[in-house]
């Protein structure tokens, strides 16, 4: 089972109200990218630098079209039952992919974007004026 997410949009504040440029974001995603990461199950409110390891849902990777940043997620094949109750339970509405991540602000910029880890979780969280269906898991294989 595969899932997937957008993450983020290019040059439109995110939850945090941060604006994030094509620049700093394929960057980011490039680094990410650099090698094999793990994808927690874990709650939202958690330090980046001690994301919980218990959980471990699958492998992560993102990609970066110019536009969004998507994360996809290929599930374990040893944590399918696990994931599956909590799509069922929750009708796979509540179900989001979501970044930890920092970035350093000057000069009115954000400069050095840095993903720490995606997460996966239930939690339910307000995201204020996000575009719709941004961080909801959809299942793509």
């Amino acid at each position: 089972m595969k899932l997937k997410a957008k993450i983020y949009k290019v040059d439109v504040p995110n939850s945090n109200n941060i604006i994030y440029t094509a620049s700093e974001l394929a960057s980011a995603v490039n680094e990410y990218n650099k090698k094999p990461r793990i994808v927690p199950f874990s709650n939202y409110n958690v330090d980046a630098k001690n994301v919980p390891v218990g959980n471990n849902i699958g492998k992560a990777r993102l990609e970066f079209d110019g536009e969004y940043v998507t994360a996809y997620v290929d599930v374990f094949e040893s944590k399918l039952d696990f994931l599956h109750t909590k799509l069922v339970i929750l009708e796979n509405n509540n179900v989001k992919i979501m970044p930890i991540s920092t970035a350093a602000q000057k000069n009115n910029s954000i400069q050095n974007m840095n993903i720490y880890c995606i997460i996966l979780t239930v939690d339910i969280l307000d995201f204020g004026k996000i575009e719709s269906g941004m961080f909801t898991a959809e299942i793509i294989q």
